[in-house]
Formats: C-alpha cells, structure tokens, sequence
C-alpha cells in the first residue's frame, strides 16, 4: 500500500488542500496519527510550501479511518465558507482523528462516506456513512457543492440510504452494482437523486459477471450539475438515458430547486 493524493483544491487564500489515502505518520513520526492499515486523509498547507516536519506548521491535517481496515478519500470539494467536504470509502467504526460528535457506524461494513470539516482547523462539523447491505460495493467517487447543497456520486449495490432515509430499500437493486447521484441540503436531506437502471446482461465484466454503471465525476453549477460515468453490461440507464457498454457518459441534470 502506498500513500496517495487523489484530490486536490485551491483555498480562496491561496492555501493548497490535498486529500487522498496515507499510511504512516510523516518524517518526523508526530503526524497524522493513522489508526488502521490505511487512513483517508485531509490535509491544507500554506502557500509558500515548507518542507519536513514545517509543512504543517500554518496549516493542518486529519486522518479519518478505522481502526484497523483500509479508508480512503476519493473526492473533496470546498463550500462557500471554506469548509472541506470530503467522500470516500470508510469501514463501519469510522472517525476522524479529532470527533468530537461524528462517530459514525454503518454495520461494520466498507460503505461511501460524506464528511465536512472545518476550514480553519480540519475538525469534523458533519460526517454521515452511507448505508448500504453489500460489502464493498457501496463507494462515493465525487463530491460537488452548489451554494449550501451537496452533490455526490458514486456506486451502489442492493440498497442505499443515508442518515435514516431509505433511498433505494433492500431487495430492490440486485442486478450488479449501481451507480447514484445524490443531491443533499446541510443536514443531509436528500433533496434530488438520480439511480442508474439495469437489466440482467449476457455481457461478462472485468472480474465478475453482473453489470455495473460507475460515477467518476463531477461538477455542478447554478443550471446543471454534469455527471460522467461508464457502463459495464446491457440495458443501463441513467434518468431514462443509456449508457452503452465500456462508453465514457457525460449527463447533465437540473439540480432541485
């Protein structure tokens, strides 16, 4: 396992703001305190940037993550304020490094995650688990702000929800692994969401054989909130749109008033 950036931003103030996954602490072994084999991670540093253990020093960093599973930061986006907005791939017993108040669990099992911390510091002010009844299959790709909304996407299997709204119950997505575009309010209020359809596919996809429709990213604006994503199998569809089989997929859909 390497550590890696996999996101990155440009603060109003110029500061740089990375986010990806990390597997130990930095040179000088003080930070960031990672709690299991591997940690998503959050971290702004000043412009000029220093060097060694000064790298932090008008900045900060904050790892979230299990205890002792694999987490990882996919994509981050700044709101208005300056807070960070974080999505990724979190194990149920799931932190950042400094709470206090967003402990979250999800079953015990790797599911999407949305997290929003703090400009000034990188303490956590919102975190919330996707919930989700299949291992591994659930993941959030992206994250886009629209003013006070929040826009994720990413991919599901069997069932979604969030903060105890059922979005797609269980039972009623077993055909592969799907793919969901959710719009939320600050208080994770799903306000708009978009879920791929498909059907049974005789097509066999990399390492398995059940179709799958997957969200890379996006970007939204005060019109439209554009989605690219790809398909793997027969007879998908996004808000009544195909997507063909290995075809790269640009939407576009109207955000919710």
């Amino acid at each position: 396992m390497a550590t890696s950036a996999r996101a990155v931003a440009v603060a109003a103030d110029g500061d740089v703001i990375l986010a990806g996954q990390i597997t130990g602490p930095l040179d000088d072994g003080t930070v960031p305190v990672v709690s299991g084999d591997a940690d998503g991670f959050v971290a702004r540093l000043q412009v000029p940037l220093a060097a060694g253990p000064m790298l932090f020093d008008n900045g900060w960093i904050t790892t979230l993550g299990d205890t002792e599973r694999r987490d990882r930061v996919n994509g981050m986006a700044l709101a208005d304020n300056g807070d960070v907005v974080v999505v990724g791939l979190g194990h149920g017993k799931f932190f950042p490094q400094d709470p206090p108040g967003c402990e979250s669990t999800s079953g015990d099992l790797y599911t999407a995650f949305v997290t929003r911390l703090a400009a000034t510091d990188g303490s956590c002010v919102a975190h919330q688990m996707l919930e989700s009844d299949a291992l591994q299959a659930t993941e959030a790709h992206a994250v886009a702000m629209r003013e006070q909304d929040i826009y994720v996407l990413g991919q599901f299997g069997r069932s979604l929800g969030i903060a105890g709204e059922s979005i797609v119950p269980n039972g009623t997505a077993d055909e592969g692994v799907r793919m969901f575009l959710l719009g939320l309010d600050e208080g994770w209020k799903v306000k708009a969401s978009y879920i791929s359809e498909q059907v049974d596919s005789p097509i066999q996809c990399i390492s398995d054989d059940e179709p799958r429709a997957l969200g890379y990213d996006l970007a939204a604006g005060p019109d439209v909130v554009m989605v690219v994503a790809d398909a793997c199998g027969g007879g998908v569809r996004l808000d009544e749109v195909p997507i063909e089989d290995s075809d790269a997929f640009l939407a576009g859909f109207v955000p919710a008033p």
